[in-house]
């Protein structure tokens, strides 16, 4: 600590003042406490040094010290002001002692702050005046009450701010004489605390295990990518390769729903709003609304395309020679038909029970594609050359035939097989 002794011969009290961070350190095997060496104070008038004053030495305190940790103390002289530097958060001590030791038990003590209108702790009468002090202080601020008969009347600032940076003033009075000393206190944001050795590792582990996530997800981004680009290019030589099979397909009248009326050229279906009067062959439907093409299939790789457009409620596909005609059934595969359809908004794939193809968009133009050797029936979108759906596993042994159906009335359906643009 660094002693402020007055220049009067007479005088026979003064005060030094400095700044202690609290701060707890382990040696390896202990934890030692420090203060200064007591200093003997000279009996003639001081003269103010040109030379920086040496620090005095550090030496433990006993462990039972109320202000623990690294605790060395600055020497003071009259009108020389101490620059002092704490960190935001911590509790900082500013140290004032009356030299000789003197009880301050009947004194009155006021530590000050620049640019405050009101003391940041009071004591007098014996006992701290917390109605005196400055709002931003309250319980924030404390004199060492065991050691205020010493002469100690230095103050614990608590958690310190960055706006708590200024210079403070100690002030003592006793009735008969004043004295006061002052130091500058600096405040730094501690950027970089101190914290547990656990930390670091777990950090690190976290960065490495966000490392290889981040790793994994853009290798499977990349290679979804390629599996896409893959998919377009096979998709796009697999497209050539069914329109290889495209045939001309013309519709059967003599299997057509009486709601159905058949063009002319036999190339389209409209279902109408009457039932006509037709003979009930053994080849007409008189319970579903739909119609077969005229051409059955009993081997090899056949393909062709309806246009859809506008219509809200269409059925597609292919159905055996044998499928029940003149009665209600469950269509799927085990009954005979290999069919999909939309309604409103959604598709269907008839299978028992009906599932729902994945949304994605309505297609404009169907094309079907009917592997018999392979036991397969695919349906695509054919403007955006895309799959849609396939019946895989069948073993064909009758004839097949393509499926047209229609739910409303007034809609459409057109077969344009040899009439689509070309690849």
């Amino acid at each position: 600590m660094i002693n402020s002794v007055s220049s009067a011969e007479n005088s026979n009290l003064s005060l030094s003042l400095s700044l202690t961070i609290v701060t707890q350190f382990h040696t390896t095997n202990s934890t030692e406490l420090y203060s200064s060496r007591p200093l003997s104070l000279p009996t003639t008038p001081l003269t103010l040094p040109t030379t920086p004053l040496p620090l005095p030495a550090c030496q433990p305190l006993d462990s039972s010290a109320k202000m623990r940790g690294i605790h060395c103390t600055l020497l003071l002289l009259n009108g020389i002001v101490i620059s002092l530097q704490a960190i935001a958060g911590e509790d900082v001590v500013l140290e004032c002692q009356l030299f000789p030791p003197t009880s301050a038990s009947n004194m009155t003590v006021q530590w000050l702050k620049s640019g405050l209108s009101s003391p940041i702790h009071v004591y007098r009468h014996g006992q701290d005046d917390p109605l005196a002090k400055h709002q931003d202080y309250r319980g924030r601020t404390e004199l060492f009450k065991g050691e205020i008969f010493k002469g100690n009347i230095s103050l614990r600032i608590k958690n310190i701010r960055p706006d708590d940076e200024g210079r403070y003033t100690c002030s003592v009075e006793d009735g008969t004489d004043f004295k006061q000393s002052a130091v500058e206190l600096h405040v730094q944001n501690d950027l970089f605390p101190a914290v547990p050795e656990w930390v670091p590792p777990l950090v690190i582990t976290i960065c490495v295990v966000i490392a290889a996530h981040c790793t994994v997800i853009y290798w499977n981004v990349k290679q979804n990518r390629r599996i896409k680009e893959w998919k377009r290019i096979q998709g796009h030589e697999e497209w050539k390769r069914i329109r290889g099979h495209e045939v001309s397909v013309t519709l059967d009248v003599e299997t057509a729903h009486p709601w159905l009326e058949v063009s002319e050229d036999r190339k389209s279906v409209r279902r109408t709003g009457t039932r006509r009067d037709l003979p009930d062959t053994g080849k007409r439907f008189t319970y579903f609304a739909c119609v077969l093409g005229s051409e059955g299939f009993t081997s090899g790789r056949h393909y062709w395309e309806v246009e859809v457009t506008g219509n809200r409620w269409w059925r597609l596909g292919i159905a055996a020679e044998s499928v029940e005609r003149k009665r209600g059934v469950t269509r799927s595969p085990e009954t005979g038909f290999w069919i999909i359809r939309r309604h409103d908004d959604g598709m269907w794939v008839y299978t028992s029970p009906e599932s729902r193809l994945p949304a994605g968009p309505i297609p404009g133009r169907v094309g079907v594609y009917l592997s018999y050797d392979s036991g397969t029936v695919s349906f695509y979108n054919a403007e955006t050359k895309s799959h849609l759906h396939t019946f895989t596993g069948n073993k064909f042994t009758e004839k097949l035939y393509p499926y047209f159906g229609i739910g409303y009335e007034n809609e459409w359906l057109r077969i344009c097989s040899g009439s689509a643009p070309g690849l």
